[in-house]
């Protein structure tokens, strides 16, 4: 079994050696492909252009807990899909309330006032969907559990975003239209 020292790598291409008797060239050596390299190098056009940061970090902050519900805990449950035993499946408000056997209003509730609900999520300059797949693809040997409250440690210290949706809107038509002509 592989264990790994540094969860936040997803993967790394080795250098490979010249063989003296291989008339293949060498593999230039890559860096660690961890979330920052894969998250600068995905295709994120909207990002600088429609967002503003609104200020720093912002302050962190004490929750009072509701029902007994840890902020992680459902911030990992929720949005990561972390089981209780440490495995990845995507869960549905009814199926975390089940697991923190409360009624689904009040994980609702939990949520806004954790300030982990979906408007705070897209207004928050930490993406969601690559920490999700981190989860998902996490190796053997790595707690997920582990892996998560890292994201979570993440989320809180991202800084809020304000969002222009005309011009994502506007941005999205247009490149959709450089699309569909290049297929006609």
């Amino acid at each position: 079994m592989n264990h790994h020292s540094n969860p936040s790598v997803v993967f790394r291409r080795s250098k490979k050696q010249k063989n003296k008797f291989s008339s293949d060239p060498p593999i230039k050596e890559s860096p660690y492909l961890d979330r920052e390299i894969m998250r600068k190098e995905r295709s994120d056009a909207g990002r600088a252009e429609n967002r503003q940061l609104v200020g720093k970090v912002p302050p962190r902050r004490s929750y009072k807990l509701v029902e007994g519900i840890d902020p992680a805990a459902l911030f990992i449950a929720y949005h990561l899909g972390v089981t209780e035993d440490d495995q990845y499946k995507p869960q549905n408000l009814h199926d975390v309330a089940r697991r923190f056997r409360v009624p689904p209003a009040v994980i609702n509730q939990a949520l806004r006032e954790y300030e982990i609900d979906a408007e705070t999520m897209l207004n928050t300059d930490f993406d969601l969907g690559m920490a999700q797949l981190d989860i998902k693809v996490a190796p053997a040997g790595i707690s997920k559990k582990e892996l998560a409250l890292q994201l979570y440690e993440e989320f809180r210290s991202s800084p809020r975003i304000e969002r222009n949706w005309e011009e994502e809107a506007l941005r999205d038509a247009e490149e959709n239209r450089k699309i569909y002509e290049k297929l006609k």
